[in-house]
């Protein structure tokens, strides 16, 4: 009886090290799920939900998961000239000698709202250039309504005849695209 009793121990004893390493294992988890959900950002606004992820403002919109580089909030003082929304298509004009990777980036963003909302996007060019060979070039004299992105070192948004511009640094472009894709999803 005494060896039965000292294998039993022997074996506690082996036991209790990885019971323990699991124990702090699967604390950890928790403790860092439990943290994870502390600091999730999550903004209600205008009846839409919006969750932080990864530094994107996400909410879903008709089904459809749409991502925001800013909130709402960071918005609102940003006010939009209203324009005509039931319409079939809308030309995103830009000048081609400002085309970069940031401004394809804002294009890309615009655009994908406008076919979520089934209107349809025409990529345009301001002027005549060899970097616009198939592009329409379109002026807000245009009949149909012309989105315009203008780098510049003044932030403004005014509409012009047929044209909504947007004017400014890359920052302030980015955020005026996501007050425009707003006024669209009808936030």
């Amino acid at each position: 009886m005494k060896k039965s009793f000292k294998k039993v121990k022997k074996q506690r004893k082996k036991l209790f090290l990885p019971v323990f390493i699991a124990i702090i294992l699967i604390s950890s988890m928790v403790g860092f799920m439990w943290k994870g959900k502390e600091n999730t950002d999550y903004k209600e606004y205008k009846g839409h939900n919006f969750n932080k992820v990864n530094d994107k403002w996400v909410t879903q919109i008709k089904g459809k998961q749409v991502i925001f580089d800013y909130s709402p909030e960071e918005l609102e003082n940003i006010i939009l000239p209203p324009f005509n929304t039931n319409v079939n298509k809308i030309y995103l004009a830009v000048d081609p000698e400002q085309t970069d990777t940031n401004i394809n980036y804002i294009l890309q963003k615009i655009t994908n709202t406008l076919l979520d909302i089934g209107i349809r996007p025409v990529l345009a060019c301001t002027k005549d250039s060899p970097s616009c060979p198939d592009i329409p070039v379109v002026d807000c004299k245009n009949t149909d309504i012309v989105i315009q992105v203008i780098k510049a070192d003044k932030t403004t948004i005014f509409k012009q005849d047929n044209c909504i511009i947007l004017e400014g640094d890359i920052l302030q472009l980015n955020k005026g695209i996501d007050k425009l894709r707003l006024y669209l999803l009808g936030i």
